[in-house]
């Protein structure tokens, strides 16, 4: 990509490994490269180019191109994550293209000679907090993406003295989540309560709540038994995803009412929209 003229930074991932001790003992996911929407189509087609991934079994969502390579897992991101609120997606967005646009920090992997680029310590610790908490509304999560926030936010706790946290967490509207992972981090996971942004001990009882879900869901859901096979049917499918989602948000909504009422409505459009696309496409 560099050579062909696209600026790329390592998103999440093994950009987090070096903030464990041992960097090779944090287990590899996916390899998540962010090349932002003025080059995402140029980067599509380089890597159909060169052919790293394949049509026929690759995906694409609204934030990345996703496909196999050499048995890892690659996602080419064109934007880094949606926000339910119109207005705190707006302002994620922009803060996003201006963060990772130039951003100076980079490091040299081991046994490698080339710099990789990643965000900064103030991007890092709400997107990996926010990447955790949009997939534990969506499906579930491991601890471990709660272990990389509170690595970030314990490595880089004299960066983040500095950053005024609670002022771009009301911006971005996710301050209430924010304080109830974090108490799991405090709590659960050893983070010195010294070292964390907008600690709130209030958070208890939400916190224990999400914890509970957390352990007994499994990462991305694993856990959680699957009773009945999604019909092959398009609209019978598409129903079926539509109740079984809304039959977890059940239980979500006592924890985090405002999400779930903004997912709903994101989701409802999101849904209606692609299925008028499916449509025309057949």
């Amino acid at each position: 990509f560099t050579e062909n003229g696209i600026h790329t930074l390592l998103l999440k991932g093994q950009g987090n490994a070096l903030l464990y001790p041992i960097p090779l003992h944090r287990q590899c996911g996916d390899i998540d490269l962010y090349v932002g929407r003025k080059n995402y189509e140029e980067a599509c087609r380089l890597v159909h180019e060169w052919g790293i991934a394949n049509s026929e079994e690759e995906s694409e969502s609204e934030k990345h191109l996703h496909f196999e390579w050499n048995k890892v897992t690659i996602e080419i991101h064109r934007t880094t994550t949606l926000l339910y609120h119109p207005k705190a997606n707006k302002r994620f967005l922009e803060w996003s293209e201006a963060q990772l646009k130039d951003s100076p920090y980079s490091f040299v992997p081991q046994n490698e000679t080339e710099r990789v680029t990643v965000a900064s310590p103030e991007f890092n610790a709400v997107f990996i907090f926010y990447h955790a908490f949009y997939n534990f509304m969506n499906g579930g999560i491991g601890l471990r993406q709660l272990c990389d926030w509170a690595r970030c936010l314990h490595m880089h706790k004299e960066e983040l003295k500095d950053v005024d946290m609670e002022k771009r967490l009301k911006e971005l509207s996710i301050l209430t989540p924010w304080k109830v992972m974090g108490y799991i981090a405090v709590h659960y996971l050893g983070l010195p309560k010294e070292d964390f942004p907008c600690y709130d001990e209030t958070a208890k009882k939400k916190a224990e709540a999400v914890l509970a879900m957390i352990q007994k869901e499994g990462n991305f859901g694993a856990y959680r038994p699957k009773k009945y096979k999604r019909p092959d049917n398009y609209m019978l499918g598409k129903l079926y995803s539509f109740f079984t989602t809304e039959a977890r948000d059940i239980h979500i909504a006592r924890i985090f009412p405002s999400f779930v009422i903004l997912k709903f409505f994101y989701y409802l459009y999101s849904g209606i929209v692609h299925f008028f696309l499916d449509y025309w496409k057949r």
